[in-house]
């Protein structure tokens, strides 16, 4: 048991070996192993959120400076939240914040190194100009950087997970294969859509190049359609605080950024609060609809809930 709960560390990019070797199974024995960065940032969080302050982990926490994606979840079934706005912006993220992550020659930005992706402030290794048959094709990537980008990179658990994001890049018209790796897809016939080996070639998109901001965007919509927009935004309610918290609230692509500007600002604490006290009231007007807190072990669990709270 003890073995494959650090295996899904391994695989989650939680911890690595120290020496550098790469193990695609947790070894019993004869590996030293170290926290990741992204392994340090998900313990940070964890001991924010349950205000944990223990002397051996405060050094270990401060002295990282590294970031991750946190990705939103569905509370009951645990599954990402994969809206279209969601995943462009981690598409975003995944092309760097402040411009690609340019490797030239190409053969530089295909490296098996993962050491830049300590940080989602740096975008995945990109290829400024590669030949593919008798074209040269900018920003292109490999299908192994992607999924190594993702998965460091982001709260992401499997590479299961990083595969789900990748092959919606594609069917989202943000990346496009270039270089097939036939061999992975002779041994993988459920492969066509996203293929995570270093053989596999991909491209940003003339949209994906206008999500991430190197490209201009279209001119401006016609007359017809600013006039359908404006009758829109009459209907809207009024702009008040509320509601546009209500709005990023409902919205897991602003809720998602909105944590991020809080943690910057350093009263994250108070949103997860509040986000605590909407799932307990939700929990417990459901137990209440039910009758189900006649029940003296339903109230014993509303009450440990609250004072967790």
């Amino acid at each position: 048991m003890a073995q494959q709960v650090c295996q899904r560390f391994v695989e989650a990019r939680f911890i690595e070996a120290a020496d550098g070797k790469t193990y695609s199974h947790f070894p019993m024995k004869g590996a030293l192993w170290r926290l990741t960065p992204k392994g340090i940032q998900i313990l940070k969080k964890f001991c924010d959120r349950n205000g944990i302050e223990a002397g051996h982990i405060g050094p270990l926490i401060r002295g990282s400076q590294s970031q991750i994606v946190v990705l939103e979840r569905d509370l009951e079934t645990d599954k990402l939240i994969q809206d279209r706005t969601t995943v462009e912006v981690v598409f975003r993220r995944m092309c760097g914040i402040d411009g690609p992550n340019l490797k030239s020659p190409a053969v530089q930005s295909d490296s098996d190194s993962i050491s830049e992706y300590g940080s989602s402030l740096v975008g995945v290794r990109m290829a400024k100009d590669r030949r593919v048959y008798d074209k040269m094709i900018p920003y292109t990537l490999t299908g192994k950087a992607a999924a190594d980008w993702l998965l460091d990179c982001c709260t992401l658990m499997s590479r299961r997970e990083t595969y789900e994001l990748c092959e919606l890049f594609i069917k989202w018209q943000l990346l496009e294969l270039l270089v097939e790796d036939r061999n992975y897809v002779r041994s993988n016939f459920m492969a066509s859509h996203f293929q995570p080996t270093k053989y596999a070639i991909y491209a940003v998109t003339e949209k994906g190049q206008r999500i991430c901001g190197w490209l201009t965007r279209p001119a401006s919509v016609s007359s017809e359609d600013s006039s359908d927009m404006s009758k829109e935004k009459r209907r809207m309610p009024k702009d008040t605080n509320m509601n546009r918290f209500n709005t990023i609230m409902t919205d897991p692509a602003l809720r998602m950024l909105f944590k991020e500007h809080l943690e910057a600002s350093l009263c994250e604490e108070n949103l997860n609060f509040w986000l605590d006290v909407q799932e307990f009231l939700l929990q417990y007007r459901q137990q209440q609809d039910t009758g189900r807190l006649a029940r003296p072990d339903t109230v014993r669990e509303c009450l440990a809930t609250a004072y967790g709270t």
